[in-house]
């Protein structure tokens, strides 16, 4: 039993101790570490090109690539993302008067979430901007509560186009 309470502590303990570079108790656990640290280092720039490709930091204000004019179009879109800031932030003014609120707190390629007027979540959105920034392309997925929102997220959804 003094054998078993000994012996129990060095097998928690022992995957923590780092061996020296180069030294293993398999060929396997060599393996192991020598793709671990590929992924890390194949990783790290694929998470910030996608980064940089979904927002930029800086100030824009865009509107329907179909649009001639701010007064042609269907909504107006603020984008902001600050020097500092935690994260971008969106405004769309719809020129029927349509409310909806979106939060950069999502996860993956939709990391937009759209709520409307009451905060209940209608769906996700994707913007993504041209190297240039004169230029963005919005995706949207509804979801059920969408419903009474598919015109707006309908005019929403395409290319937009940066006004001076």
């Amino acid at each position: 039993m003094k054998f078993l309470l000994l012996f129990l502590p060095m097998v928690l303990i022992a995957p923590l101790i780092k061996l020296p570079k180069g030294s293993s108790t398999s060929p396997k656990e060599d393996n192991i570490s020598k793709e671990l640290n590929l992924s890390k280092s194949i990783s790290t720039p694929l998470e910030k090109t996608f980064t940089k490709s979904h927002s930029y930091v800086g100030e824009g204000t865009y509107i329907d690539e179909n649009a001639g004019s701010v007064d042609d179009s269907p909504y107006i879109l603020y984008y902001s993302n600050l020097p500092g800031a935690n994260r971008p932030s969106i405004e769309v003014e719809f020129t029927d008067g349509t409310e909806l609120y979106f939060n950069a707190i999502g996860e993956g390629d939709y990391p937009w979430i759209i709520l409307n007027e009451d905060m209940e979540e209608i769906g996700t959105m994707k913007l993504v901007f041209s190297s240039n920034k004169l230029e963005g392309n919005i995706r949207i997925r509804k979801n059920e509560n969408a419903a009474n929102y598919s015109r707006p997220l309908a005019l929403l959804q395409g290319n937009i186009w940066w006004i001076p």
